[in-house]
């Protein structure tokens, strides 16, 4: 399991660099989610201010981090 979250905290730089702004949301997002799950919500905490930083005028983006920021709550 620590792979596959080193492996999300990397990913988002990735799709960073090549302009996918909507990758990197749902990287982010998915991100939040397994931490949760594994309840590492210190770890998971972080990642919910970068989710909400990738919403780029989005109203469904928006929607589902609010929706998420309000399930970690």
């Amino acid at each position: 399991m620590e792979k596959v979250i080193l492996h999300f905290e990397t990913t988002p730089g990735t799709a960073s660099s090549f302009g996918r702004h909507d990758r990197q949301f749902w990287i982010r997002y998915s991100l939040v989610e397994l931490l949760s799950d594994q309840g590492k919500f210190n770890d998971a905490n972080p990642h919910i201010g970068h989710v909400g930083s990738l919403v780029v005028n989005n109203p469904y983006h928006l929607g589902r981090a609010m929706e998420l920021r309000l399930g970690f709550w």
